[in-house]
């Protein structure tokens, strides 16, 4: 839950001690997301699997309308695959409304000293959706592949022993197929057209941290960054029916 690292020097020129206090927490936990007695939900998650730091949860679905009544949900999360800092997720749902599996990987930059990073993830994914008229609901099943790629490199342009200042430049690639869908036309459900999307994205960053306690948790020892982000996002996505550009922009302090 919380550490401290303590250098002790004892007038060596050479060495130092270091002395690295722990603060554990238990990493069970359980959690009930009740509604009524006819639709609930039940899990159980374990941040630390065997020690080595991974994550299982496991969901329980419980919805007396549906058939099966009782459904799953269940992700494995590796949060650094050989100590590269890539976060590794494996998700599985199967329910009568939801079914999903896929796979992420992704390292982001954690770190100001990272200088790529990016990530990659596939998923397929079937949903019930529903139309709501003045008059009837229409049920209708949704299918998909979905498939993303994206990579980043960070460039240090200014460095202190306060803060870095940094360039970052990435470029993210998507693609969406519907194997399962309701009809689609050029003014009809427009949101289940196949489709490719193409961004790139620059951005400056300047980031010191200052420690607190009680900001962003109870308790815990915590670095809180500071300093701004300024970004620019461009894109080009082509669908079955035509082509269009986006653009964004953000600013964070």
């Amino acid at each position: 839950k919380d550490a401290r690292i303590i250098v002790i020097d004892e007038g060596d020129a050479d060495q130092v001690e270091v002395l690295i206090i722990t603060k554990d927490v238990f990493s069970l936990s359980a959690d009930i997301d009740y509604g009524d007695i006819d639709r609930f939900d039940v899990s159980i998650t374990d941040n630390n699997i065997l020690g080595f730091g991974h994550e299982l949860r496991n969901e329980l679905l419980y919805d007396a309308e549906n058939t099966p009544q009782i459904g799953y949900a269940g992700r494995y999360r590796i949060n650094s695959l050989g100590k590269s800092f890539i976060r590794t997720d494996f998700e599985y749902v199967t329910s009568e409304p939801v079914d999903r599996m896929g796979v992420r990987l992704e390292r982001r930059f954690i770190t100001p000293e990272i200088k790529w990073a990016g990530g990659i993830a596939v998923f397929g994914d079937r949903r019930e959706r529903a139309y709501v008229f003045s008059d009837t609901t229409v049920f209708f099943d949704v299918g998909q592949d979905f498939q993303e790629a994206w990579f980043g490199r960070s460039l240090v342009l200014q460095e202190d022993e306060n803060a870095r200042f940094n360039l970052i430049l990435s470029g993210l690639v998507g693609n969406n197929d519907f194997y399962e869908r309701p009809f689609v036309s050029a003014d009809t459900n427009q949101a289940f057209l196949d489709r490719q999307l193409y961004m790139v994205s620059f951005g400056l960053t300047k980031r010191y941290y200052e420690k607190g306690r009680l900001i962003a948790a109870f308790g815990r020892t915590e670095d809180i960054p500071l300093g701004y982000a300024a970004q620019i996002l461009l894109g080009y996505e082509v669908n079955e029916l035509y082509s269009r550009n986006y653009w964004g922009a953000k600013l964070e302090a």
